[in-house]
């Protein structure tokens, strides 16, 4: 009989039903839709065994957040506010508040509607 080895175990991804983050390559996600909670799944990445885990069941709503980074553009003309929730993922203040302009629309576009 073969010794019991603990194996880690991964949270959810947020937004993305049955991704979880590989536990031994961080920023690398897996598919784990299909696998009963508790099950011992292969990571493809490193083939180290990760558990499945167990569904969220205090009723918790998981939201997406976007990140809104704002910086100063290399022509050194205003400022660019990046990011993924953005239709061209930019955008372009040059006017003398870009920066709190950038924050402001940042802030409203953050805003649950």
């Amino acid at each position: 009989m073969l010794p019991k080895v603990s194996c880690p175990r991964v949270t959810l991804f947020p937004g993305k039903p049955g991704l979880v983050e590989s536990p031994f390559s961080p920023g690398k996600y897996i598919n784990v839709e299909g696998f009963p909670p508790g099950t011992e799944v292969k990571d493809p990445y490193t083939a180290k065994i990760f558990r499945v885990p167990q569904p969220r069941l205090d009723g918790a709503i998981t939201t997406s957040q976007h990140v809104y980074e704002v910086r100063p553009r290399k022509d050194h003309h205003g400022v660019d506010l990046i990011s993924d929730a953005l239709p061209f993922g930019r955008l372009w203040y040059g006017e003398p508040d870009a920066v709190s302009n950038a924050i402001d629309y940042a802030k409203f576009r953050s805003r649950s509607h």
